[in-house]
């Protein structure tokens, strides 16, 4: 099991430390994936992700990914 980890430096009503474990033998899809449902997280605009990461391929459940993505 492998971590992606996000951790700010400064003190904030953000959240301060997002921990994502992943399987180690994780495709480069879906770490990309993962990084989309990071800054999702991070509250960065649904606008802002998809036109810095393009296409956007969604795989798993599609309940949760309209959760995710709106």
């Amino acid at each position: 099991m492998d971590k992606i980890i996000y951790e700010r430096a400064d003190k904030s009503v953000e959240p301060q430390k997002i921990v994502f474990e992943v399987s180690s033998d994780l495709s480069i899809k879906d770490f990309k994936l993962n990084c989309v449902r990071m800054a999702q997280a991070l509250g960065y605009n649904h606008n802002s992700i998809k036109k810095e990461f393009n296409h956007i391929g969604e795989s798993g459940d599609a309940s949760q990914l309209k959760l995710l993505f709106g």
